[in-house]
């Protein structure tokens, strides 16, 4: 599967190995690590509400090691989190932040309680 700047998206491609002469092992694949296509920014994951449920039905011993087995240099060392705005297919319930019509200043943007308890 292909991704690219030129609009690929996820494309399957399919190729063909060739046999390496020198060995009878199967195919050999080769990474060039000195050409770049792309810049990671980091690794991490998401933050939804049923994420939160789950984390703060621990105690706060597992709490601490399940973050720190994320996020500290001696875990995986995650160092970004996606947080969805607003309700999403992992919530308990439907919610947004300003349903009130043509409220282009914001108005009555309000944090859900989800967001307060759970995860800000």
């Amino acid at each position: 599967y292909e991704s690219s700047k030129a609009g690929k998206r996820f494309e399957r491609c399919e190729g063909t190995f060739q046999r390496n002469a020198k060995t009878t092992s199967g195919p050999l694949l080769t990474v060039n690590v000195s050409v770049l296509y792309q810049r990671v920014k980091g690794f991490g994951g998401s933050l939804s509400d049923a994420a939160a449920l789950n984390i703060l039905a621990l105690s706060r011993p597992a709490q601490d090691n399940l973050l720190r087995s994320y996020f500290s240099e001696t875990g995986i060392e995650y160092n970004l989190i996606r947080l969805p705005m607003a309700s999403s297919d992992f919530s308990v319930r439907p919610y947004s932040y300003d349903d009130v019509p043509d409220d282009y200043d914001l108005k009555h943007f309000r944090l859900a309680e989800e967001d307060v308890e759970m995860k800000v």
